[in-house]
Formats: C-alpha cells, sequence, structure tokens
C-alpha cells in the first residue's frame, strides 16, 4: 500500500512541476478562445466582469411575481406569447442560461418600466431584458 501512495505522490510532483515549469517559460494553456469554439455547437457565450455583476443584482429576485401583475402586456398577450417579466429575471436562478430559449418579443414589452416600480428588491429588469438580448445577439453571431 505504501508502494501506490509513493507513486501517486510523485505523480502528482511531477504534474506540479511541469505546471510551474510551462508558466516560468510563458506557455499559456487554451484558455477562453478555445473553450467557446468547443461549446460553439451548444450555443455557449461568455459573460464579462460587467455581466457577471450585473447578474449578481439580478440574484435578488424573491419571485413575488409583482412585476408580471403590473405588466401591461400581461394583460395583452397570453403567457405562451409572453410569459412576463418574471420569467427573464428567473432565467437568470440557473448556472448556464441557455438564451435562445428565452422567448423575447420587444412588441410585448414596452419598456415602460411599470414591472422595476413595484419590485420590491429593485431590479433593474429592463437590463435583465437587455442582457438576454445582448447574449442572443451573440449566440447568434458566433453561430
Amino acid at each position: 500500500m505504501k508502494l501506490k501512495a509513493i507513486y501517486a505522490f510523485l505523480n502528482l510532483a511531477l504534474h506540479f512541476w511541469i505546471r510551474i515549469g510551462k508558466r516560468l517559460v510563458f506557455i499559456k494553456s487554451p484558455g477562453l478562445r478555445d473553450f467557446l469554439a468547443f461549446y460553439r455547437e451548444d450555443g455557449i457565450v461568455g459573460l464579462s466582469r460587467e455581466d457577471k455583476q450585473k447578474i449578481m443584482q439580478f440574484s435578488h429576485c424573491i419571485g413575488c411575481s409583482l412585476c408580471d401583475a403590473s405588466c401591461p402586456g400581461m394583460l395583452e398577450f397570453s403567457r405562451d406569447q409572453f410569459p412576463g417579466p418574471s420569467m427573464f429575471v428567473r432565467s437568470f436562478s440557473r448556472s448556464m442560461i441557455d438564451y435562445s430559449h428565452v422567448p423575447l418579443h420587444q412588441e410585448y414589452c414596452g419598456s415602460c418600466e411599470s414591472c422595476e416600480s413595484v419590485c420590491p428588491t429593485r431590479i433593474p429588469i429592463h437590463q435583465v431584458y437587455e442582457l438576454i438580448h445582448k447574449k442572443q445577439e451573440e449566440q447568434r453571431h458566433h453561430a
């Protein structure tokens, strides 16, 4: 049993020193560019620091659906056509967002910001809408 432990330790040490050696001679790992190229077919797009900060702000939603109740679009259209502003915010509750499946129809959202005015946690719902729209455009551009 000790021989296996020694072998595992030496293997770990070898890979550690290889990693340090690569950093010393400036050999870069493939990075974000290769990651995005690999997952391009899946529609995964990167998030900037600014996007991540916005998403943290969106995560304060408590799920009260007051935004849906105040939305004029909810009165005009069925839930199948326009799921409401709360759906935009809830789409950020998953770990990896598939922006292509979030229905954005500008004719349903008039940007009246009535949903934001009733939000008890002050979620900038219009910014959520804009971020989803931006990411959908990036997905189309990278496809």
